[in-house]
């Protein structure tokens, strides 16, 4: 068995469960059918029946938008975009539609030869931003829970890394390299980033992040703030 990374809507499926081809209309939300207006912007907040920051203070849902990485973040409103602009050229109401046409997209994306992980992180943004189906959310029903199991035995996940190096290496050549002072600039930069990478266990582009000009000088410790763009 290949591990994967999931989310955590993955979870088997009852295959018992019958699907109904119309989920019940939340209060507030629009019909499925028909033109609806354009939500390809990419924004997820204030949309869907049941978006919690809707109805909290700034402060509070400023600081509950903080649980999403950056990256997470972009991704989700890439794949939101994408979404809307499938369910809009359809005349679909992104927001509230059915199983069934949530399934025709993940399809689509299936057939566009995207990978697993990709598809699944379609899933988790339709399910942030989508009406309930069946007081159940887009991420946990069964029928997406079934077809996204189906897309994982056909396009098996690939391993994240394809190769992996010895640590042990690199820090026996850095330790024969002596001390700092007789070292050169150039040395001493590849040294203290792959000490860094080593030690924060930090992504490159966090790594790349690192200025001197948000660096802060403790006398015990160094802090560096680093910002992302919103």
């Amino acid at each position: 068995m290949v591990s994967h990374a999931v989310n955590d809507d993955d979870c088997r499926p009852n295959l018992s469960t019958k699907f109904s081809s119309d989920p019940p209309i939340i209060d507030g939300s629009i019909p499925s059918t028909g033109p609806v207006r354009d939500l390809s912007s990419g924004s997820l907040e204030g949309i869907g029946g049941h978006t919690i920051t809707a109805n909290l203070s700034k402060a509070a849902a400023e600081l509950y938008s903080k649980a999403w990485r950056p990256g997470t973040r972009a991704s989700y409103k890439s794949a939101w975009k994408r979404w809307s602009s499938w369910c809009n050229s359809r005349e679909i109401n992104p927001i509230q539609t059915s199983v069934e046409n949530i399934i025709e997209c993940l399809t689509t994306l299936f057939n566009e030869q995207k990978q697993y992980r990709t598809i699944n992180t379609y899933r988790s943004a339709i399910s942030r931003g989508h009406n309930l189906l069946n007081s159940i959310s887009v991420g946990k029903h069964p029928g997406i829970i079934h077809h996204m199991m189906a897309i994982m035995d056909v396009r098996t996940p690939l391993l994240r890394y394809q190769s992996s190096w010895d640590v042990d290496k690199v820090l026996n050549c850095i330790t024969e390299w002596g001390d700092n002072s007789s070292l050169s600039m150039k040395i001493l930069v590849q040294k203290l980033t792959m000490l860094l990478a080593l030690t924060l266990a930090g992504k490159v582009s966090e790594i790349h992040k690192l200025n001197l000009d948000f660096m802060c000088d403790k006398g015990d410790h160094i802090i560096f703030q680093i910002n992302f763009p919103q």
